[in-house]
């Protein structure tokens, strides 16, 4: 049932490794499944972020229906005990489509995207903006659209993160019919400045999107989806298929821009989409969602009714999980695929 976040353990033999002693989450060189059961399980699990002392989680549940505009809710788990707690709604959300959630690096302030109205404005009335709302000691206060520049009559904004001086990174798409690319907008005394396109390396001819800013903005983690005749070409081929789906890059500020877009390895990126990245407090870990699952691309044999039935209720049936891994192997891996 979505709108409590309540979810059923559905761990389907998939382990995740023990946890140290005072440790939320255990080393992982490789990609591991964050709470199975608990936080990733059967139902479509996005994005997610750490608060700086690793004790809460937030993350989005999408419903598991396709009409237009979708509903997701904002969800918090716990950690207590030595465990995660079963994720919780968040109070102001629950009726929108909320997208997942980034926290500033003191982890005083939320932004997220929804398609919640905005009274006394124009525009699409499921249009995205992007909303903020604050910690107060009795919990996140009622959320507030970002004035402009940023949030117009006419842009659908989402996916947005926040570096430690105010900067902010978000996906846009300025006018209809424009594709969603990577804008960037400071942040001078308390006024952001009009927002401007990252240029390339980081948005391209195909679209670019869920930007994670470091909070020194001395890297910028993104999603790119390639499609057939342009972009990216790590993401065309899956399973011996064009498949366009979400891949996560990384570029690092260089003193005359930004670098060469980097594909990440270490088994972050899959024949599945592959996004909503972010990375924890002190950057040891990077946290992403993924739609990887148990099926072979392509089928390696016939299935039966049964081993689609069991397929489709396990953990891994293709809908959203989250993952982690240590982002010195993630780097690594990257900094290997680029030598290359």
């Amino acid at each position: 049932m979505i709108g409590n976040c309540l979810v059923f353990v559905a761990i389907g033999g998939f382990s995740i490794g023990a946890l140290q002693a005072g440790q939320s989450l255990s080393p992982a060189p490789s990609p591991r499944i964050l709470a199975p059961g608990v936080i990733s399980t059967e139902l479509d699990e996005a994005g997610g972020v750490f608060t700086p002392a690793m004790t809460e989680f937030y993350f989005s549940v999408y419903a598991p229906y396709t009409t237009d505009p979708p509903l997701g809710m904002i969800c918090v788990s716990r950690w207590k005990n030595g465990r995660w707690t079963i994720p919780e709604g968040l109070p102001f959300s629950g009726m929108y489509w909320d997208l997942p959630p980034h926290l500033t690096p003191d982890g005083k302030t939320m932004v997220f995207a929804s398609s919640r109205p905005v009274i006394g404005t124009q525009g699409s009335p499921v249009q995205l903006r992007i909303w903020q709302t604050h910690r107060a000691r009795e919990g996140w206060a009622n959320p507030e659209p970002l004035p402009e520049p940023i949030n117009t009559p006419s842009a659908v904004n989402f996916d947005a993160s926040v570096a430690s001086d105010g900067t902010l990174y978000f996906t846009s798409i300025p006018r209809a019919g424009a594709a969603p690319h990577i804008y960037s907008s400071r942040l001078i005394n308390g006024t952001y400045t009009n927002p401007e396109k990252l240029p390339a390396p980081i948005n391209s001819d195909t679209a670019e999107m869920q930007p994670f800013i470091a909070p020194d903005q001395t890297y910028l983690l993104f999603v790119s989806i390639a499609r057939p005749g342009n972009g990216r070409l790590h993401q065309l081929i899956a399973g011996g298929s064009p498949y366009p789906r979400g891949d996560i890059y990384i570029s690092y500020r260089r003193d005359n821009g930004w670098g060469p877009a980097r594909h990440l390895g270490a088994g972050v990126n899959t024949f599945a989409h592959d996004g909503f990245p972010s990375v924890t407090s002190g950057g040891r870990y990077l946290v992403f969602s993924s739609e990887r699952s148990g099926f072979n691309i392509p089928v390696s044999h016939r299935m039966s009714n049964g081993n689609l039935e069991e397929t489709m209720r396990a953990l891994m049936n293709g809908r959203g999980n989250i993952f982690y891994v240590d982002m010195t192997a993630a780097r690594e891996s990257e900094r290997q695929e680029s030598a290359k």
